[in-house]
């Protein structure tokens, strides 16, 4: 399929990700769409709905899609789109296609916030290739994914010092305390006078080291995540919660 033709000005050509879906009608569906350039556009798919049309397939949760958008008052349309990638192999197993949906729900949350990074195209491209290539790492990959994308935009939390008080932790204790509220670890003495719950030191390092490693990295020592996954979960549910105030729908299945 091409999308060669000649439009009029106010029709404009993208290349987009698509990370969330609403539906908008019986036949229709709002499509929130990441672009190149870090914008989170809003567009409808006319029809996109009904039984047997191939333009909802084009347009799937995770698809990287080329696709022509007419501009209106209101919401944009979709006049045409053509499949890029899709990412087979995540599609194919439920799971894994639930952590890649969580990494898509965050980045769909973010978004409220404003324009996302301009970097976050190639991150997201990157972050759903590796996954679709390693489905046996799905699950790291997705809280990995997770707290990366939360450091890009500005909430990465402190987990080298003290963030009450600024004091080194002792490297004697197995747990510590997070607080998401004072912005990540506390010492045992801002512990008690803060809402906090406690982790593994082990987590917090491993976490500390998923931010800063990349991911060939990463998959390279994957079992320094894997066993401390749901922890690292705990942590991602009430650090989202409390900085970007919504629950993350798809975290439960993504850890399963």
């Amino acid at each position: 399929m091409s999308l060669t033709k000649s439009y009029p000005s106010r029709t404009y050509v993208s290349d987009v990700v698509v990370i969330h879906k609403t539906k908008l009608s019986e036949s229709d569906l709002i499509l929130n769409l990441l672009t190149p350039d870090g914008a989170i556009i809003r567009a409808v798919a006319k029809s996109a709905r009904k039984p047997g049309n191939t333009f909802s397939n084009r347009l799937d949760l995770l698809n990287v899609a080329h696709v022509c958008i007419a501009k209106t008052k209101n919401l944009h349309i979709i006049r045409e789109a053509k499949l890029c990638t899709s990412f087979e192999n995540l599609r194919a197993d439920f799971f894994a296609f639930s952590r890649a949906s969580l990494v898509m729900e965050l980045l769909w949350r973010l978004s409220f916030h404003g324009q996302v990074s301009p970097v976050m195209w190639e991150f997201v491209l990157k972050t759903l290739t590796l996954m679709n290539n390693n489905i046996f790492a799905t699950k790291e990959l997705s809280i990995t994914a997770a707290f990366k994308m939360l450091s890009i935009e500005g909430f990465r939390p402190q987990l080298s010092i003290c963030s009450h008080c600024g004091n080194l932790l002792s490297c004697d204790l197995d747990r510590t305390a997070f607080s998401p509220s004072e912005g990540g670890i506390l010492c045992a003495d801002c512990a008690s006078e803060n809402n906090s719950f406690e982790v593994s030191l082990e987590s917090v390092c491993a976490l500390r080291w998923m931010i800063s490693s990349t991911y060939e990295e990463i998959l390279k020592d994957i079992n320094l995540v894997h066993g401390k996954v749901y922890e690292l979960a705990k942590i991602l549910k009430w650090w989202v919660r409390y900085h970007i105030g919504c629950n993350l729908l798809s975290l439960q299945l993504a850890i399963h």
